[in-house]
C-alpha cells in the first residue's frame, strides 16, 4: 500500500464481493441420416456478466459446430470452434469506491478448426458379444444366479 519511490500510502485495495451470475449449456448430436452415419453437432453456452477479484466479467458465449462421418471403422471429424468469435475480445473494469480503476483488456484466438480421423482397430462383433457376456456375467454373480 506504499509506492516505493515516493513514499506515498495508498488506500486499501478492497476485494469484498457478492455476485449472481447464469450459465446456460446446450449441446446436441443430430443424426443426418438413417444409416446414422452423418452426425451434426451443436454446443453453446452463455454467462451473464459476473464479478470476479479481478473486476466485472463482461457476459460471455460461444458456439461450437461439428460435422462427424462414420465409415466402416473410420471415423472423419471437422469441428469449429467459437463460430462467431465472442471471445476474442475481453475487458474486465474493476471500479474502488475511493476512485482508483483499473482494465484488464484482453484479446484471445479463441475461433480454432479441428479435423481428426480416427481408426478402430479389431472385430467390433467379437467385442460386442464379449461385452454382453461379461455384463450377463456381473448380474449372475451379484443375484447369486448360476
Amino acid at each position: 500500500d506504499t509506492d516505493p519511490l515516493t513514499g506515498e500510502k495508498f488506500d486499501a485495495y478492497i476485494v469484498d464481493r457478492t455476485t449472481n451470475f447464469i450459465m446456460l449449456s446446450a449441446n446436441n448430436q443430430i443424426g443426418l441420416d438413417q444409416k446414422k452415419t452423418w452426425w451434426l453437432g451443436v454446443d453453446y453456452y452463455y454467462l451473464t456478466s459476473q464479478k470476479i477479484e479481478l473486476g466485472t466479467l463482461p457476459e460471455m458465449q460461444t458456439l461450437n459446430l461439428s460435422l462427424k462421418k462414420n465409415w466402416e471403422n473410420w471415423t472423419f471429424k471437422g469441428e469449429v470452434r467459437d463460430v462467431f468469435n465472442n471471445r476474442s475480445r475481453m475487458s474486465i473494469l474493476n471500479e474502488q469506491p475511493n476512485g482508483y480503476f483499473s482494465n484488464v483488456y484482453q484479446t484471445n484466438y479463441s475461433r480454432n478448426y479441428n479435423v481428426s480421423i480416427t481408426y478402430n482397430f479389431g472385430n467390433s462383433k467379437i467385442k460386442k458379444v464379449q461385452r454382453g457376456e461379461s455384463a450377463n456375467d456381473a448380474i449372475k454373480s451379484r443375484t447369486g444366479g448360476k
